[in-house]
């Protein structure tokens, strides 16, 4: 196999095993730098008294998360489908080249679906919610990545445990997970 061959079936097995998580999170990769300008839905719900969502608000995020999600699932089973057979194809001796890079670029557009529709869903919530709830939900994430930076080694709590309280603490957590 060609160095180049090589490095692009690492690339494209390397998205296979992160572009789901891509997906679901949104907090790693190319478009990591917007997760400070957007409030992952798990941060609204673990705040929502504090912030006061009103009804309709709780509605309309309800109502965007189910949307969203009934629109996703199909895609990540399809997702998981066009990459079995990608991985199926570059796992070959002699790989087709042509075929790879076609089927490739069906595993990446399944892909950009699911983040577009990630990002829609997170423009909606922060459009649902109010300059005041917008700042407040500022002011924990900055909270949070001061606990993270604040020198206490293993997390929020110093104790050794996760951003969850699950384990080790990894710095390279992101800061603001709730």
């Amino acid at each position: 196999m060609t160095r180049p061959l090589q490095a692009l079936t690492l690339l494209l097995a390397l998205a296979l095993v992160t572009g789901p998580a891509l997906a679901r999170d949104g907090r790693r990769g190319p478009g990591a730098g917007l997760r400070g300008a957007l409030f992952p839905p798990e941060m609204l719900m673990r705040h929502s008294e504090e912030l006061n969502l009103s009804d309709e608000q709780r509605e309309t995020i309800i109502a965007a998360i189910q949307e969203m999600e009934t629109n996703v699932v199909p895609l990540q089973w399809e997702l998981r489908e066009q990459g079995e057979k990608l991985r199926e194809l570059i796992e070959q001796s002699q790989v087709d080249e042509k075929a790879a890079l076609a089927q490739a670029g069906r595993v990446s557009g399944i892909e950009a679906q699911i983040k577009q529709m990630h990002l829609a869903l997170l423009i909606r919530i922060k459009n649902s919610l109010d300059d005041e709830q917008r700042a407040r939900l500022d002011e924990l994430k900055s909270e949070r990545r001061q606990q993270w930076r604040g020198g206490r080694k293993g997390g929020p709590t110093g104790q050794g445990e996760g951003p969850r309280g699950d384990g080790p603490g990894d710095e390279n957590a992101p800061p603001f997970r709730d």
